[in-house]
Order: C-alpha cells, then structure tokens, then sequence
C-alpha cells in the first residue's frame, strides 16, 4: 500500500521559519506542494513553506503605462515599500501581444526582494523544447531610439544586502548597457 504524504506544517515557534536562502527561479521558488517558496524575509527550511508572518503580495501590472495605477514603475514602487519578498505579475489584456511597455523614464531603483514574473501573462509559455526554442515572450521592456536608460532594472552596488532581483520571462530593447545592472545585493537571477 503506498505511503500517504501528509501536511505537516512548522509551527510559529520553529526555528526553520525563515532561515533559510531563497535558490532558483520563479518557478522553481515552490515547496512540496506547489506552495510559494519564500513568503517573508528568507524561505522556510524543509519540504513545505508556512505563511507565517507573511506580507508578501503579488502585485499586478495590467497596463502598459510608463507609470500609474497598474503600470510596471507603480508595482517597483510598491515592491521597495514591502520589506518582504513580492511578486510582480502581468495581466495586460487576455492575450500575448506582446505587449511593449515604453519606459520614457528610468524605472526605481530595486531596494527590496522582488520577482519579476513575465510568464504570468496570458498566452506566455516557458521554453520546453530540448533543441532550440518553443517559448513565448509576450512582455517587452524597451525605451525610445537616443534616450536615457543604461538598463531596464537596477540594483545599484549600495543596495542592503537583503535586495534581490528575479526576472524571468521578459523581453528587453534599445537598453544602452544591457537589460539588467546587479552592484548590490545578492540572490539575483
């Protein structure tokens, strides 16, 4: 007879509740069972993860706006307000486009643990092929021809140690340095 996997959760007292590193990607960021990896300051040790002392939240873009309600900067300013790890997602629309966001300014500074997830918009899929590429991009990051920009996210080289930046499933353009600048912080993918 097979064995049977049951729930057993830390208690609030534990001395795993956020002890441990947050590793991998957004998507390998999960526990046992499916669950979020890291729901406060670092991950929980052991196969399931609790949500105690949790305010993570996701925080959703659903315009492609420089900035405002729903915009990409709005949900970065939010993120630097949350001292915990959050998570930005995407819902622009109910199909890929792709959706081009035009930054006509520098998004913020990373000061705090943020995923960035651009498979969280509907029609985007992770590459599966073994040879080549089957995967879809449907959010794209990119500024004008001759504008300001070195990259699209920073984490300067005094960010607090605890600053992490994940970015999975994005598209970059027209960035003068490239996509992405990491000086500080750590944990970064």
């Amino acid at each position: 007879r097979p064995a049977r996997l049951s729930r057993y959760t830390t208690r609030g007292s534990s001395a795993s509740i956020n002890s441990a590193f947050p590793l991998g990607t957004a998507s390998t960021d999960k526990d046992l069972f499916g669950a979020d990896r890291v729901f406060s300051s670092a991950a929980d040790r052991g196969a399931l993860e609790s949500a105690i002392g949790s305010t993570a939240v996701t925080l959703l873009v659903t315009n492609t706006n420089d900035a405002g309600l729903g915009s990409l900067r709005q949900a970065v300013n939010d993120a630097n307000q949350a001292p915990n790890l959050n998570r930005i997602h995407f819902a622009i629309g109910s199909t890929c486009g792709p959706r081009l966001i035009d930054l006509q300014t520098p998004l913020p500074q990373i000061l705090a643990p943020v995923i960035v997830d651009g498979y969280t918009q509907p029609g985007a899929a992770r590459n599966t092929a073994t040879s080549g590429n089957d995967g879809t991009l449907c959010i794209v990051l990119q500024q004008p021809p001759g504008s300001f920009a070195n990259s699209a996210f920073v984490v300067t080289a005094g960010a607090d140690e605890d600053a992490s930046l994940k970015v999975d499933g994005i598209g970059f353009s027209n960035f003068l340095l490239g996509a992405i600048t990491l000086g500080g912080g750590n944990g970064h993918s």
